[in-house]
Parts: C-alpha cells; sequence; structure tokens
C-alpha cells in the first residue's frame, strides 16, 4: 500500500533532515518512529533501503563508523539480492556511505580499492561518475595511499570548476 509506504518514508526522510541539522538525538528518536512504523504496516526490508540508510547515516554522523559500516553492507546486501546493477545510482549512493565509514576509519586501502572498483563501474556514465566522485574523500584516500600526483589532479580540477563558476573572490577559492 503505497500511502503505508509513504507515511513510513516521509518519517525516515524527516530523520534526513534532522541529521543534516546536527539534530542527532532527535533523528534517532524519528528513526525510531520510522521503524515502528514499517513494522507496524509489515513493510518488508526491501522497503526499508532508505530507512537503514538513514540509520547509516545517523550512526556515522554520531560518531559509530563501525556500525554505520556494518548498516551500510546490510543495505548493499539488500540491494544485491533485489538484483540491481552494480553502476545504479541506488548502489553508488550506498558504497559511498561505505567508502565514508572506511576513510573515518582510516582504513585508506580498503577505501582505495571501493573506489577503484567503483571507478571500472562508473567510467562510460558521467552522471554515475558525478555519483561516486566524492572529490574531498577520495582526495584524502589518494593521499593517504601514496597516490599524490592523483590526490593533486582532483583537487586542481575542482578549484579549476569552482573559479570558472564561482569566481576568484568566492569562499570556495579564495
Amino acid at each position: 500500500d503505497f500511502s503505508r509506504s509513504g507515511h513510513a518514508w516521509v518519517v525516515t526522510e524527516t530523520a534526513m533532515i534532522q541529521i543534516a541539522m546536527g539534530r542527532l538525538f532527535d533523528a534517532d528518536d524519528t528513526l525510531r518512529r520510522a521503524y515502528a512504523l514499517y513494522k507496524k504496516y509489515e513493510l518488508t526490508e526491501d522497503m526499508m533501503v532508505d530507512f537503514y540508510r538513514r540509520v547509516g547515516s545517523l550512526r556515522f554522523n554520531e560518531g559509530h563508523y563501525a556500525e554505520s559500516q556494518k548498516v551500510y553492507e546490510m543495505v548493499l546486501a539488500i540491494q544485491k539480492r533485489q538484483g540491481f546493477n552494480p553502476a545504479s545510482a541506488q548502489i553508488l549512493y550506498t558504497r559511498n556511505g561505505i567508502n565514508m565509514t572506511l576513510i573515518a576509519q582510516k582504513r585508506w586501502r580498503e577505501a582505495l580499492a571501493q573506489y577503484d572498483e567503483i571507478d571500472t563501474l562508473t567510467w562510460r556514465s558521467n552522471s554515475l561518475l558525478n555519483i561516486a566522485r566524492q572529490t574531498e574523500p577520495r582526495a584524502m584516500t589518494y593521499l593517504n595511499t601514496g597516490k599524490v600526483p592523483q590526490a593533486l589532479q582532483l583537487m586542481t580540477g575542482t578549484l579549476r570548476w569552482h573559479v570558472n563558476n564561482f569566481g576568484e573572490d568566492h569562499y570556495y577559492t579564495a
């Protein structure tokens, strides 16, 4: 039933906004309410991917990186069972979450391996490349794995784009 799943989804997305605002305690409470709705409406785990991704985001923002990683990996497993294309936007958003947890745990080699695999999947699609780019985290990964020229190239391109689009006096470029 769309109205029931829509109701649970709206509560879940409210938590996303609270996370972005830094209201983590409120987001936790909101996610608990969303979970209760998913269960009340007997919605399956397959319909809870966005919910679980928000839980992963909350745990990340709380500094619980290993727990966040487990949640994102669970989401990835659900998506694979659902038959998502490994190069789909939804899979990439989940893998971005996994990479952020790896980077936060300073697991640079694992993050680099993830980026290399993602690059293999996305090199033909500009829209997918944009999702997978993760400029700053990727540059940090490159720096911490000895790939200084790649980090420099990535950040130089980003600076050029910002100067061209915002000007030399913008806070991104000044």
